[in-house]
Order: structure tokens, then C-alpha cells, then sequence
């Protein structure tokens, strides 16, 4: 029987069967991050190229896209790593930016329609 892995160590090894593919990080108490890895540094952060962010677009407001920069994420802090691929990443910034544009849509409609009492 193999022994169990713990620890950043154990986290690292397993990481490195995940280095450059696309996954979801799942942090303890925080919110998660999702991208390609790319490496893990010497000071033990995960790092993401791309990832999953938002940017702001004047006309469009936040919109979700994949971002061709680096981002980190604290090793330590990941308890879960979800498999996915570029595509399903993209599909579900897709899926967001609609579902906040047809939020939006409402919520000015609503706003524009006479209150009755």
C-alpha cells in the first residue's frame, strides 16, 4: 500500500500531473481560480497562464474572458483541483457574461417602469 501524500510536498507532486493542462483550484476560504498551470515557484504558489479573470470594457461593463497573463495562487491554500478543459472555461465566461447581461436588462427595465402604489 502506498503511503498517503501530505502537505506541500504531497500538493506538488500531484500538481505536476496537472502542469499544463486546464483546471479549477479550490481554496479554503476564498473564492476559486481557474486557468492552466504552468508552474509552481520556489515560494510555493501555484502560477496560471492563462487564467480566468474579468476585465472592464467601457461599453460592456465586467466581462469574464480567459487572460493571457500569469496569476498566482498560494499552494498551501488549495484543497481541491478540478480537471477541465480550455473549452469549458471559455463556454462558462460565455455563459456568465450573458447571464449578467440579461441581469442587467432586468434590472434597468425595471427600474424604468412606472412604480404603481
Amino acid at each position: 500500500m502506498d503511503n498517503p501524500i501530505f502537505g506541500l510536498q504531497g500538493k506538488n507532486k500531484l500538481l505536476k500531473d496537472y502542469r499544463d493542462k486546464y483546471v479549477i483550484l479550490y481554496p479554503q476560504n476564498a473564492s476559486n481560480f481557474s486557468g492552466k498551470i504552468v508552474d509552481i515557484d520556489e515560494f510555493n504558489y501555484i502560477v496560471l497562464n492563462p487564467y480566468q479573470g474579468v476585465s472592464y470594457d467601457k461599453e460592456k461593463g465586467a466581462i469574464r474572458l480567459l487572460i493571457d497573463e500569469p496569476a498566482r495562487v498560494r499552494l498551501g491554500d488549495v484543497i481541491a483541483i478540478e480537471p477541465v478543459t480550455r473549452e469549458n472555461l471559455e463556454n462558462f465566461c460565455e455563459f456568465k457574461n450573458n447571464q449578467d447581461r440579461i441581469d442587467l436588462e432586468i434590472k434597468l427595465k425595471s427600474l424604468s417602469s412606472p412604480k404603481s402604489n
